[in-house]
């Protein structure tokens, strides 16, 4: 349950078929990590619900839109989010050590 805050660039975002939004962010040098937009159905009654709805609003907002397939995006951003080890499964842009953000509890694009 320990939160970190990371300043990157956000690469890639796509919804998944559980309604997370997958974002792949990056930092100067080029190495990535996942951190999840989690949907915010599933957090109801979660102490982070409000955050999560909060991340959520906050993507919608800032592509005018809810996100529809994938999308490459070159967006500074700095979230924080509850660290995650995810099994590692292909997924697009996975850390070396599978350490993800799930769930995002906070967003700002920069």
């Amino acid at each position: 349950l320990t939160v970190y805050r990371v300043r990157a660039t956000m690469t890639l975002i796509k919804r998944e078929k559980d309604d997370d939004y997958h974002i792949v962010i990056a930092d100067q040098k080029g190495r990535t990590m996942i951190v999840e937009s989690a949907d915010p159905s599933c957090a109801t009654g979660s102490r982070f619900e409000a955050q999560i709805w909060a991340v959520r609003n906050a993507i919608d907002r800032h592509f005018g839109r809810k996100i529809k397939g994938k999308r490459k995006v070159s967006i500074p951003v700095t979230v924080t989010g509850v660290g995650f080890f995810d099994r590692m499964h292909g997924q697009a842009g996975t850390a070396p050590n599978g350490i993800e953000l799930h769930p995002l509890l906070a967003i700002a694009f920069d």
